[in-house]
């Protein structure tokens, strides 16, 4: 047993021959030569680093749900840091460490069998480390917050065709697929939605069915879950003018809100449900589905 354990060692320094699992597995002293000249064979820490393989993330990849901090290089989602929840803290996080390092991409390093290595990942433990401070300082101190700065103001609406949509289809499979299932869809509204702290790009696919107003709200972002909107008795520009204004709100947690159906629309008319980006063929289901409970509402 301990001979297995010794050639699945990754490298020289995770090999203890003092530790108490060793001493309980190992009779007689020849087990000790033998290991020890194994070690020998083992790569070097510097080597085994070196054949690491880097993944690139951006600030945006990176997420907090329930206090975990993830990232997503590569849509492999991955857990660096945990913290103590709080309103807006994916906002708080991003903002930390964009002061503290202010660059665009960050990487994480990965070995064969496809697991995160943090030995060999300075900016991972650069960041986990920025984070758990800042959080901490946050915690003892809770009037101590960094401010985010709406951007609404900034953000400008734009209406278009559905056939003019071909770049931005180019950019999402999901967005494609939408366009293609969603027939009545005759057009979209492009604008940029408040995402905890960020602009994300965003569409709107407006339509109708069985004489109810729809509205599929779309991040070009496929991590993100896709939202339908629907009413019977408000008309689609009402509808619409209702939906770009939530899409625009500065309001933290606002998805997590929708999607755990938390959110209570302000006029009793409007339903609304979401739809997880959990591949292309389960997505475009649930999109049919959604329209026909829609139309026999």
């Amino acid at each position: 047993m301990a001979w297995e354990r010794a050639k699945s060692a990754r490298y020289q320094e995770q090999i203890d021959l003092t530790s108490k699992i060793y001493k309980e597995t190992i009779v007689g002293k020849d087990y000790f030569g033998r290991i020890s000249n194994l070690r020998k064979l083992l790569p070097s820490r510097e080597s085994f680093l070196k054949n690491l393989k880097p993944r690139y993330f951006l600030l945006e990849d990176i997420q907090v749900r329930s206090g975990i901090v993830k990232v997503d290089p590569n849509k492999q989602m991955v857990t660096f840091c945990k913290i103590q929840p709080f309103d807006g803290d994916e906002a708080f996080v991003r903002k930390v460490i964009h002061k503290k390092y202010n660059k665009q991409l960050y990487k994480v390093f990965y070995n064969d069998q496809g697991k995160a290595e943090l030995s060999g990942s300075s900016d991972w433990l650069k960041i986990k480390q920025v984070v758990e401070d800042s959080v901490e300082f946050k915690r003892r101190d809770p009037s101590y917050m960094v401010a985010t700065t709406s951007k609404s103001g900034e953000n400008k609406i734009q209406e278009l065709k559905i056939q003019d949509l071909t770049v931005l289809v180019k950019k999402s499979n999901y967005l494609r697929s939408l366009v293609t299932v969603f027939e009545s869809s005759n057009k979209a509204v492009v604008l940029k939605e408040f995402n905890n702290g960020s602009l994300e790009d965003s569409i709107l696919l407006l339509g109708t069915r069985n004489r109810r107003s729809i509205i599929f709200w779309e991040n070009l972002n496929e991590a993100r879950a896709t939202y339908v909107f629907n009413s019977k008795i408000l008309s689609q520009q009402a509808l619409k003018t209702y939906v770009i204004d939530l899409v625009m709100r500065d309001e933290f947690n606002k998805r997590q809100s929708l999607h755990g159906g938390h959110y209570v629309p302000k006029q009793n008319s409007i339903s609304y449900s979401s739809i997880n980006h959990d591949g292309l063929k389960t997505f475009e289901e649930k999109v049919k589905s959604a329209l026909v409970r829609i139309a026999n509402e």
